[in-house]
C-alpha cells in the first residue's frame, strides 16, 4: 500500500538524518543514503497519483451525491480544472517512464473529470445566487415539474431527470437572474453605504446653537453624485422591473436629499453672515423689521440644528428635515 510504503520511507529517512548526525559528531563523513532518496523520490508520483484519485473519489461524491444548492460554481469549476491538469501531468510523466498501468489511472481520472465539467453549465445555471422564487416558478415551468432550492435536489438526480436537455432556456433564466442580481446588489450597496453617514454638526461660537460641518457636506455630495447616475442607470435597464419601486424610491429620496443639502447649505451661509449683525442691539433698534424677521428664521434655524443632532445619521436628517 502506498501510504504505509510512503511512511516506513519517511521513518528510514528519520533514521538516517540521525544516523548521519552521529557520523559527523563522531568526526566521519555522513553517508549519502543514495538508495533512500532515490526510493523516496520515485515513490512521489504514485503519492500524487494516489492523492489525486482519493481526492476526486471524494470531491466527485460530494459534487454529484451531496446537496446540489450547497454547491459554489466557481469553486468546483477551479478544483475541477487543477485536477485535471494534474492527472494529465502524471499520464505524461508515467507514459515518458514506460509505465503504463498508473499513466492508464492517470487518464481515466483525466477523462472522468473531463464527464464531470460537461455538467459545470448545469450547475452554474441552477446554484445561481440570483435565482429568486420567481425565476424557480420558470425554471419549474421550463423543466415539467417544481423545482425549488430544496436539499432533496442532487447533480446526480437533476441529471437522472434530463434537466440538462432544456440548458438553453435555463441560462436564459439564470442570465436574467444574475443581471437583476447585479442590480439588487447595487441598490443594496447605495442603502449600505449610506447608512453609517453621520451629519456631523459642531457648534458655533458663542451662539449656542450648531452648524452643518464642512466634511459632511463633502462626503454626502460625493455619495449623490455618485448615487444618482446609478439610481437612474438601473431605471433604464430592461432588468429593473422586479424592484423599480425600490430604485424609483432611492432615487426619489437622493434628488429630495440634493434639494435639501443645496437649500440648507445656503441658509447657513445667511444665517452665518446675518447672525453678528442682528446681534447687536445697536442694529435691531435701527433695523426693527428685519430683526423681527431674523429673529423667527434664527428660531427655525436653531429648532431644525437640534433635530439634526438628535437624529444624528444623514439618512435619518434629510427624510426627517424632507
Amino acid at each position: 500500500h502506498i501510504l504505509a510504503l510512503k511512511e516506513n520511507l519517511e521513518r528510514a529517512k528519520f533514521e538516517a538524518e540521525k544516523y548521519r548526525e552521529k557520523e559527523v559528531m563522531l568526526g566521519w563523513d555522513a553517508s549519502d543514503f543514495e538508495k533512500l532518496t532515490e526510493a523516496i523520490e520515485k515513490l512521489q508520483p504514485y503519492d500524487d497519483l494516489w492523492e489525486l484519485v482519493y481526492k476526486f473519489f471524494n470531491e466527485e461524491k460530494k459534487w454529484t451525491r451531496g446537496p446540489l444548492f450547497s454547491i459554489e460554481p466557481e469553486a468546483v469549476d477551479k478544483q475541477a480544472n487543477e485536477m485535471a491538469k494534474r492527472a494529465l501531468r502524471l499520464q505524461g510523466l508515467f507514459d515518458s517512464l514506460n509505465l503504463p498501468t498508473p499513466a492508464g489511472v492517470a487518464k481515466k481520472v483525466k477523462k472522468d473529470l473531463d464527464a464531470f465539467k460537461q455538467h459545470l453549465p448545469l450547475i452554474y445555471a441552477l446554484c445561481n445566487p440570483g435565482l429568486r422564487p420567481r425565476h424557480w416558478d420558470e425554471i419549474s415551468e421550463v423543466v415539467g415539474f417544481a423545482m425549488e432550492r430544496d436539499h432533496a435536489f442532487t447533480l446526480s438526480r437533476v441529471i437522472d431527470m434530463d434537466v440538462g436537455k432544456h440548458m438553453t432556456e435555463l441560462q436564459d433564466i439564470s442570465d436574467s437572474a444574475s443581471r437583476e442580481y447585479s442590480l439588487e446588489t447595487t441598490l443594496q450597496q447605495i442603502t449600505e453605504q449610506w447608512e453609517p453617514v453621520e451629519f456631523e454638526v459642531k457648534p458655533w461660537k458663542d451662539t449656542e446653537t450648531y452648524i452643518v460641518a464642512g466634511t459632511t457636506v463633502d462626503e454626502m455630495q460625493s455619495l449623490m453624485d455618485d448615487h444618482i447616475i446609478k439610481t437612474q442607470t438601473m431605471k433604464g435597464s430592461p432588468y429593473a422591473k422586479a424592484f423599480m419601486e425600490n430604485i424609483l424610491e432611492m432615487e426619489s429620496w437622493l434628488l429630495l436629499t440634493q434639494e435639501v443639502m443645496d437649500a440648507w447649505v445656503k441658509v447657513q451661509g445667511v444665517w452665518l453672515y446675518l447672525e453678528p449683525i442682528f446681534s447687536s442691539e445697536d442694529i435691531v433698534k435701527q433695523m426693527p423689521t428685519e430683526a423681527g424677521l431674523f429673529k423667527q428664521v434664527d428660531s427655525d434655524w436653531r429648532v431644525t440644528m437640534n433635530g439634526a443632532l438628535e437624529s444624528g445619521k444623514a439618512m435619518q436628517v434629510t427624510k426627517e428635515e424632507g
